[in-house]
């Protein structure tokens, strides 16, 4: 897919359009109808009308009115979207997630800078931009981009306000506060936070992860955290369950998580860099050996948990698109490999060179 081609708008651009439009001032009700009677969601809901009402989704305003609830937290790339529209139009909220793909490269870029070399970050940086699924989701008008972007700033703030200072914990609040409003991947930097404070118990540890848990939670305050009626939802075909209980959910969950990981092995079989991006880095991030008294490495080994958690939460097969939130985590663990690799370059170009002979 390229910039002038074609698209349909998915059912979450659509619910981030509404939320464009409620930045500008519409009320719900009415930013729903004219998004989801518009014409944006007119070739889908037409698709629908041929089918039996019980199969409908985006034809059911109850159906619309449900599912809202699920998107209600994310303001930040439909506010991007409201100051681009009178220049874009419908294209803007496109743009915004375009743009969050050029900034995930420099966000991604500046986490590894505080660790690694500058060449490393580099050359990691763009090809973490390489990844067929960043690229791709990109160029939708979807939040992920932004919020691959986001977690990356996020997680480079918690390793500078690891070091110490104030004003690095009112960096990290900012970062975290962003991301609470972008996606829900603020449980990546507080599982990582998280270890390093009970590994160290240590006041320097245990204000940044502070500081980031009460970013964090004005989002799901004013918005709401459904996270079991999001799990009900999901394993029930993205329709509006009757009994969203843990029995329902418990019943379905384990045919689901099958079915993701097949998936998920099927699309790495077919993308061998993508593989070896993702499960490399990971990889390595726990086989190599952490340099002594750096956070660096512990941080990113529980931010893995963090990031598997959001996908049990929502165990759906979507082309790597929920698996995104690793992304930023498997580049440090790429940089790792890199950064042991470079002196074995280095050795092997000094002697495919050859030495002067001394004495």
């Amino acid at each position: 897919m390229h910039w002038g081609d074609s698209y349909q708008w998915k059912p979450d651009s659509l619910f981030y359009e509404t939320q464009l439009l409620r930045v500008q001032g519409t009320p719900k009700d009415e930013a729903l109808r004219r998004v989801f009677g518009g014409p944006l969601a007119a070739y889908r809901v037409q698709q629908e009308l041929a089918q039996p009402a019980a199969e409908r989704r985006l034809a059911d305003p109850q159906w619309v009115d449900y599912s809202y609830r699920f998107y209600a937290r994310r303001w930040v790339v439909p506010a991007l979207g409201a100051a681009a529209e009178p220049w874009l139009g419908v294209n803007a909220l496109r743009a915004v997630s375009l743009a969050g793909y050029c900034l995930a490269g420099l966000l991604v870029y500046a986490l590894l800078a505080l660790r690694f070399s500058r060449w490393t970050s580099a050359v990691v940086a763009l090809g973490t931009l390489a990844l067929q699924p960043l690229r791709y989701w990109s160029l939708l008008p979807l939040t992920d981009s932004f919020g691959v972007a986001v977690e990356a700033g996020a997680m480079a703030c918690a390793l500078l306000a690891l070091r110490g200072g104030r004003w690095r914990l009112a960096l990290l609040a900012g970062a975290m506060l962003a991301l609470a409003f972008t996606r829900d991947s603020t449980l990546v930097v507080v599982a990582g936070l998280a270890w390093v404070a009970a590994s160290s118990m240590g006041r320097r540890t245990a204000l940044p992860l502070a500081a980031a848990i009460a970013a964090a939670l004005p989002a799901p305050l004013l918005f709401g955290a459904p996270a079991r009626q999001l799990l009900a939802y999901t394993l029930n075909d993205f329709r509006p369950p009757a009994d969203p209980s843990w029995g329902f959910i418990f019943s379905r969950y384990v045919p689901a998580a099958k079915s993701l990981v097949r998936g998920d092995v099927e699309y790495l079989g077919a993308h061998p860099y993508v593989a070896a991006f993702a499960l490399g880095g990971l990889l390595a991030l726990f086989v190599l050996r952490a340099t002594p008294g750096d956070p660096a490495v512990p941080f990113m080994r529980a931010s893995v948990l963090g990031a598997a958690g959001l996908i049990a939460l929502a165990p759906n097969y979507t082309s790597m698109r929920l698996e995104l939130p690793f992304v930023p985590i498997a580049a440090f663990g790429v940089a790792l490999v890199l950064e042991r690799l470079t002196p074995v370059a280095q050795w092997l170009l000094d002697g495919a060179r050859g030495r002067p002979e001394t004495g």
